[in-house]
């Protein structure tokens, strides 16, 4: 790879545009899967103001299908020329080749940000949820992309949207009770915590926190039934009781101070 790069700049120093072309070329034709060559050569044509030939350039990347970062290098280039219908074709085919969740959220963060188009945006976040799997996403992919929808839908003050998000997120991804969490537990504790933190600032702390515990009893209860000499998690399942029995405490004073009211 070195010498192929330092072959063409060689080229491009003594100004032997042509050469320098077929240089990138060969290079890129043996080595298609080595990314930086196919940077370099679309650079190249891009200084040079060999607009369409550049995109001839990045339509023969496209077809190896690389990585997210290339797909994003053609976006910029297609940004840097202005043409917003070639902007969404490149995405709508960058999340053909990967269909993931950080793609789909690039996607949509590109229709809010970039182009100011919220419905747009809502309906790339709609699409991913409906499109993506469960076998094309891991617990910690879909934990973050409703964190992500929601967190746009709160930008949006389309709050009524933010508690459906949160309220079908927690419950396909219940909440993981155990001091080792790993990678999916951890993003699932995230999105919990920030259900509950929206709830705080925007109403129905009461009822987010039932929600929670409700859930946590129903794994201590799973666990009991399979080990029930667990003593560390009946312990647990009491403590959770009292919880419980405060807020419920909580919720008949705060009922009785609004009818005094």
């Amino acid at each position: 790879v070195t010498l192929w790069l330092k072959y063409a700049q060689m080229e491009m120093k003594n100004k032997f545009v042509n050469h320098a072309r077929n240089v990138w070329d060969r290079a890129v034709t043996l080595l298609p899967r080595i990314d930086q060559l196919w940077y370099k050569y679309t650079y190249f044509e891009e200084m040079l103001e060999q607009y369409n030939t550049a995109r001839k350039v990045f339509e023969r990347w496209m077809q190896w299908e690389p990585d997210e970062a290339a797909w994003t290098a053609y976006l910029k280039f297609e940004e840097r020329r202005g043409d917003v219908s070639k902007m969404r074709q490149v995405l709508e085919r960058m999340i053909a080749c990967h269909p993931t969740p950080h793609a789909y959220t690039k996607y949509a963060k590109w229709e809010e940000k970039k182009r100011g188009a919220p419905v747009q945006a809502r309906a790339i976040y709609e699409r991913a949820i409906a499109e993506l799997g469960d076998w094309e996403m891991a617990p910690a992919e879909r934990a973050k992309l409703y964190i992500n929808f929601a967190a746009f839908e709160a930008r949006q003050k389309e709050f009524d949207r933010v508690r459906a998000i949160y309220e079908f997120g927690t419950s396909v991804l219940p909440l993981i009770v155990t001091d080792d969490l790993d990678e999916d537990g951890k993003a699932i504790a995230e999105l919990h915590e920030a259900a509950a933190s929206f709830e705080k600032q925007h109403g129905q702390v009461d009822a987010i926190e039932k929600l929670i515990i409700e859930r946590r009893r129903e794994v201590y209860t799973n666990r009991l039934k399979e080990a029930p000499n667990d003593y560390d998690t009946w312990f647990d399942l009491i403590r959770l009781e009292e919880e419980a029995l405060n807020l419920q405490t909580k919720f008949i004073a705060d009922r009785e101070k609004e009818q005094d009211h």
